[in-house]
């Protein structure tokens, strides 16, 4: 009785820690609630917002709603009180799939690092390094730095990287005999320091951004930065504020109407030489009529104008483009200008300003590759070079200005940087919002003499390349204050003055992978996962309660509990519940049957022996616990290697499968013992069998062992059909292991894929791959456009091409609206970052296999045992890559390969391995029992007794995941329907596989050496 008190006061100190945990979580839900009534009442739709409008404002007004009671009291239990920000950090987070929001990853660009550490070299052997190792990232999972020694080593065997980086910098570090390997140890030891540097700069960034409960977390050992952001309604605020290294610089430029002849020569050269590469059979340059400019040659109108003062937000074209004729002669004769608009006034003359002319966002790209065109280099002055306007100048198209920069003469720095700035924050001047700017004693020198030198020209402002303001100088600036302006929203203005504010990051950050949820595909996550939760429990209950009478009610009472604990442990270490955490949860209530299966079969066997309940019970347990402990460790093996390599959601499931695990031991081991002693105490009756289910499978005399020859000609044809198929068609790879973009878009009728795959395959430029997502008015779009480029303006591109193609589809809705309303998610991963994955993911499927079979050897002191077992789980991962293979693009849902599939995999050995050990922990009790027994009987013997658990547990779990397949969501069907085919080959293979192929790296020996190397103290009956 004293155990019995033990347990139930640690089960009602867990019960009220999750109690208490609980009451964050329901107050902090309950104060939001009050938020969106109070923002919906208070912003109400007008015939002039649209949908994307309203939906922002809602937005902000909860914020502000949240901000104003975020320090208010908002949970008082009398002997404290928790105020809404302190309920928050608290309570049971929801992953971004469930609430909608945006995840990036994000990695300190290394080739950007290296390149500032020598100061810029221009050695041509050390740029063709940087450049092989950078193509060589592409499909390598090698770290940069080893890449680039490699590469350098390579390409200049006797170099030395001291006449590199012995800058001004590191000359106490570097001297001319400084090695090689001195060298690349100290681009490590930099590159750890920036790594750090960057993630406490980004984390200060994210601080000020002003979202709820943001999580930025570093991982060292990859040096990769994880941002995540809930409830985001602006990805491309949010690119920016992340990627924006604040490398603030201060560029003296030309004037367009100095460019005049220069850019007509620039024109006539290009045209020149798209006929030559036309002419040499060569590809040539895609022609369309965006912005074209058909009358009156270049010559005609690209003259020096008058200086008018202005610049024009947007040339318009200059003559009638009616006909189509006409049109196409003047792209070939004018490419330049056919893709960007010149800058010139009614007059058709250059206004004096410095920029040159105006590009959509989808052109900018192709402009940029003609002017490095070494002919058209040639066209303009050698100390000229052209940045891209930092926001677009129109509301409707993103259309970008081009400025001509003037270089100092023989160097790429620029006259002034950003390292004078002090102070930078947000204000309001006289030409609206604004960030003014304070300088050191050295920067208000440097500004002085700039400013004075170019009295009557224009100075850009330029951040990270991108040019935020161009003000003309009217007289010497001195004082050390300057500001920038450029038609900035309020937050706009923040978001930079923040960037400016918090530092300069040592090197770019690239984003290698980001995940964007819309709200309205979370909530439909969310609801999905727990009515599958819901379903998945009901059948449970139903089930355990028909087969075994009350004591499956005591199970089922453990169960609740189990799912009670699962979540308050969840919410108690701040853990994350994210789709696959629900899905983890879903399945650990199939598996956390197992035990009490386990349990109830062993008391049901020595109440069929002829003992009494009161005896049954404990030599249950007892009998039982070797078994259990032996199948749920080996999962959590698996379920510890997915946490290990995992990123993002496959983190939370991995979380969740560890933490339901223990909490399902600790309830069937422990709990459900106490509640059966308890009621035995109080003299009720306890039952573990229905009239139905009594004799079901029991006695049973199968020979599984001599059907293993048709077993394994089932299971070779299988494997050898499959890998026909890996060699001929291959897989459905996600972008998580070839790199992409993934869009997953939601139209108001339903769509034809084909003509849609042909419409974005215009606008994309061809490899659009486009399928039904779920519903007929849903699709999702993959594409790789651009996937390897970083930059401001990239992942706009992407989403503008991708508005295009879909534009005639949304019934005139405009860009804004399309992101807020039909773009329910998006995903990208970088090759870089695929190429990891990919191989993380064999590396943890080996690791699982190694820990398998090391687990296995030491628990049953035979390699037999073990290459049995490993055959097992090798059988079930090339059964199901096989299916996987032969019937993707066949099946109506994605079977794509991606994380969630490893984790399924991964799932899938653990649970293999869990049935292979049931059948070997009895084979190894009868063979203690009886060492002279023929092992093939005694197999045969091992699995007809556990034949019962083996249905129960197989026949509970499929039916949980069969529910997460069918109400779980299209986000996570193709993980489930993996583990719908993992499960039941799982049962298969341990029956007429694993022992099987043990017996047969056994048959040479004699039953009693068997016995003597597998021998424990003798049970009657477990």
């Amino acid at each position: 009785m004293r155990q019995n008190r033990t347990i139930s006061y640690i089960l009602l100190l867990f019960i009220v820690i999750c109690i208490y945990q609980f009451l964050f979580t329901f107050r902090s839900n309950s104060v939001e609630k009050t938020a969106k009534s109070v923002a919906e009442q208070k912003i109400k739709k007008t015939a002039s917002m649209d949908e994307a409008t309203h939906i922002s404002a809602i937005n902000n007004a909860k914020g502000r709603y949240l901000d104003s009671v975020s320090g208010k009291t908002a949970l008082n239990l009398g002997i404290a009180k928790w105020t809404y920000q302190e309920c928050k950090e608290n309570s049971l987070n929801l992953g971004l799939d469930l609430q909608g929001g945006m995840n990036v990853v994000l990695q300190v660009n290394m080739k950007d690092l290296i390149l500032s550490m020598s100061d810029y070299s221009r050695d041509p052997k050390f740029i063709q390094a940087l450049n092989n190792a950078e193509k060589a990232q592409q499909t390598s999972n090698t770290d940069y730095i080893t890449l680039f020694q490699n590469a350098y080593t390579s390409n200049n065997p006797n170099g030395k990287l001291a006449t590199v980086f012995a800058t001004r910098k590191y000359q106490d570090r570097i001297k001319f005999n400084t090695s090689n390997n001195e060298i690349i140890k100290l681009i490590r030891s930099e590159s750890a320091i920036a790594v750090k540097n960057t993630y406490n700069i980004i984390s200060s960034r994210i601080d000020k951004f002003g979202v709820k409960q943001p999580t930025v977390t570093l991982d060292e050992q990859r040096g990769r930065i994880n941002v995540e952001l809930a409830g985001v309604d602006n990805p491309q605020r949010v690119r920016n504020l992340l990627q924006a290294t604040a490398n603030l610089e201060f560029w003296e430029t030309y004037k367009a109407t100095e460019l005049a002849a220069s850019l007509n020569e620039a024109n006539t050269a290009l045209a020149s030489y798209l006929e030559y590469e036309k002419s040499t059979t060569q590809p040539g340059v895609k022609k369309d009529s965006t912005g074209a400019i058909t009358s009156s040659s270049a010559s005609d109108f690209l003259t020096g104008g008058t200086d008018t003062g202005k610049q024009k937000s947007a040339a318009k074209p200059l003559a009638d483009t009616s006909q189509k004729a006409k049109q196409t002669a003047a792209q070939k004769e004018n490419p330049l200008w056919a893709k960007l608009y010149p800058s010139v006034d009614e007059k058709n003359q250059f206004v004096e300003g410095p920029i040159v002319g105006y590009a959509n966002a989808l052109d900018t790209a192709k402009v940029m590759e003609y002017l490095k065109v070494p002919e058209v280099i040639a066209s303009f002055p050698p100390d000229i070079k052209f940045l891209w306007g930092s926001k677009s100048t129109s509301d409707k198209d993103p259309i970008f200005p081009l400025y001509a920069i003037r270089k100092t003469p023989n160097s790429e720095l620029p006259p002034m940087d950003g390292s004078v700035v002090t102070n930078a924050r947000f204000d309001v001047g006289l030409s609206g919002n604004e960030v003014s700017m304070r300088m050191n004693s050295q920067g208000a020198d440097e500004w002085r003499r700039l400013t004075g030198a170019n009295v009557g020209n224009f100075i850009a402002i330029v951040l990270d390349n991108y040019v935020y303001s161009a003000p003309k100088v009217n007289q010497e600036i001195a004082g050390g204050t300057s500001s920038i302006s450029g038609d900035f929203t309020v937050e706009e203005a923040t978001d930079l003055g923040n960037v400016l504010e918090t530092g300069k990051l040592p090197a770019k950050a690239d984003i290698v992978e980001e995940d964007v949820v819309g709200p309205t595909l979370g909530k439909e996550a969310i609801n999905s996962g727990m009515l599958a939760l819901l379903v998945a429990f009901i059948l449970i209950l139903v089930y355990m309660v028909a087969f075994y009478n009350n004591a499956g009610l005591i199970a089922n009472i453990v169960l609740f509990i189990n799912l009670f604990l699962i979540i308050g442990v969840m919410a108690s270490l701040g853990s994350t519940l994210t789709l696959p955490g629900i899905a983890g949860i879903v399945l650990t209530l199939g598996m956390a049957v197992d035990a009490n299966v386990i349990i109830n079969e062993r008391i049901r066997e020595e109440l069929r022996a002829g003992k009494s309940l009161k005896l049954a019970i404990p030599e249950g347990y007892k009998n039982s616990m070797s078994a259990i402990l032996d199948g749920n460790i080996t999962t959590l093996i698996t379920a510890f290697i997915l946490l290990a390599v995992g990123l993002g959601p496959i983190k939370g499931f991995a979380t969740t499968l560890i933490i339901g695990i223990l909490c399902s031991m600790f309830t069937a081991v422990l709990v459900a013992r106490e509640f059966m002693e308890m009621r035995l105490a109080k003299g009720a009756d306890l039952k573990f069998e229905t009239p139905m289910f009594k004799n079901f499978l029991v006695g049973t005399n199968y020979d599984f062992l001599g059907k293993r020859k048709w077993a394994y000609i089932f299971s070779c044809c299988t494997i050898v059909f499959g890998l026909i198929s890996f060699f001929t068609k291959g897989f459905e790879m996600g972008v998580d292991f070839k790199g992409g973009r993934d869009y997953k878009v939601r139209f108001e009728k339903n769509i034809n894929t084909t003509a849609l795959k042909s419409d974005l395959d215009a606008t994309f430029g061809g490899g659009t791959v486009v399928k039904t997502y779920g519903q007929d008015n849903q699709i999702k779009a993959s594409t790789s456009y651009r996937v390897a480029e970083q930059g401001g303006t990239v992942d706009l591109d992407a989403e503008t091409k991708l508005y295009e193609g879909c534009k005639k589809y949304l019934n005139g809705a405009s860009f804004e609206t399309f992101k807020s309303k039909n773009l329910m998610s998006s995903t990208k991963v970088a090759p870089t970052i695929s190429a990891a994955i990919k191989s993380t993911s064999i590396l943890a499927a080996v690791l699982a296999l190694a820990a398998m079979f090391i687990y296995i050897l030491i628990r049953f002191k035979k390699w037999q045992y073990s290459m049995g077992a490993i055959a097992a789980t090798a059988h079930d991962t090339l059964f199901v890559l096989a299916i996987f293979s032969i019937f993707s693009n066949i099946l109506p849902f994605s079977l794509e390969i991606d994380q969630a599939f490893i984790a399924a995999i991964l799932t899938v050995i653990g649970y293999s391995i869990n049935d292979t050990v049931i059948v070997f922990d009895r084979l190894r009790e009868y063979l203690a029992e009886d060492p002279k027994s023929r092992i093939a009987g005694v197999c045969n013997k091992a699995i007809n007794s556990t034949l019962t658990r083996t249905f129960n547990t197989a026949l509970t779990t499929i039916f949980v995941v069969i529910v997460l397949f069918i109400f779980g969501g299209e986000a996570i069907r193709g993980f489930s329907f993996a583990l719908i085919l993992g499960i039941a080959i799982g049962t298969y293979s341990s029956v007429f596989i694993a022992t099987p192929v043990m017996v047969d790296l056994m048959k040479d020996k004699e039953p009693e050496q068997i016995a003597a190397n597998t021998k424990t103290t003798p049970n009657r009956k477990k």
